[in-house]
């Protein structure tokens, strides 16, 4: 392949290049104007719906008197907890590799090794 023909060919894959950027971003909007779309006739729906009682009180038969404080108890007790899972994670992680040898890290390491 020459020169000529080595740079016509990156000009074509440069315009091909430009061509899916913008059928990407032409797909992503619409996506994205469309749940905004959807978003906005849910707020406007369900506006008038929501009370502090829908927030503060747990299920039941009735609907006026329904709410989801359980679910918001419940979610952020999984939080809770996995956010203490990943800290005792990183501490062992701490402990094992990147600690240094003096202070708390010493006692700590000690009572494991102890134990």
């Amino acid at each position: 392949m020459t020169v000529r023909g080595l740079k016509a060919d990156i000009a074509q894959r440069k315009r091909h290049d430009r061509w899916f950027a913008a059928l990407g971003l032409l797909a992503t909007s619409v996506g994205i104007l469309t749940l905004l779309a959807l978003l906005i006739d849910l707020a406007m729906d369900g506006a008038g719906r929501l009370s502090f009682s829908f927030f503060a009180n747990f299920p039941s038969r009735f609907p006026e008197k329904a709410g989801v404080l359980s679910a918001w108890v419940g979610t952020a007790v999984v939080m809770l907890v996995t956010a203490l899972a990943v800290l005792g994670w990183l501490a062992g992680k701490w402990l094992d590799e990147g600690r240094p040898d003096a202070g708390l890290s010493r006692r700590v390491r000690r009572l494991f090794d102890e134990n």
